[in-house]
């Protein structure tokens, strides 16, 4: 039995288009990645900024009316809770301006020990491509970066 080279016709063909699409999904798979890793790294940025900006939530009126808590431990101030929040919501609105992001949530802003704030930040991601093999997260993808900083 004889083979001859016409039996095999058009099989590299068919090889290479299925590499061909298997590499071109990879690629674009590959670039949805990189986007949800740059967005976490901005957010990450974002709740930088917005715990050092909380980290100053001193109500300065106050301070000099002498209407704060003692400082305890050598601290220089303490934080409120409820300041904390609110300076950290506003600094967030500054940040998502300032970052062109949307869809920024302060998840939580607090100090637990009076002196360190920590702030929880979140938004949805939604993949730049639509692709068949990312369908499950086509309504996007939660990411969440937590940051702390401390007043003193």
């Amino acid at each position: 039995m004889k083979s001859s080279w016409r039996d095999d016709a058009g099989g590299i063909s068919v090889l290479s288009l299925g590499f061909a699409i298997v590499g071109i999904t990879l690629v674009l798979v590959g670039v949805v990645a990189t986007d949800l890793h740059l967005h976490r790294v901005r957010l990450l940025s974002v709740a930088d900024e917005v715990a050092l900006d909380a980290a100053d939530a001193l109500d300065v009126d106050a301070y000099y009316r002498g209407e704060l808590p003692r400082p305890s431990d050598d601290a220089a101030i303490v934080l409120d809770d409820s300041r904390v929040a609110l300076q950290a919501t506003r600094a967030l609105d500054r940040a998502a301006r300032r970052h062109a992001l949307q869809g920024l949530v302060l998840e939580e802003a607090y100090s637990p020990d009076g002196r360190t704030v920590v702030v929880t930040v979140s938004m949805v991601v939604r993949p730049p491509l639509r692709l068949g093999v990312l369908a499950p997260w086509s309504d996007g993808v939660r990411i969440e970066a937590t940051s702390s900083a401390r007043a003193w």
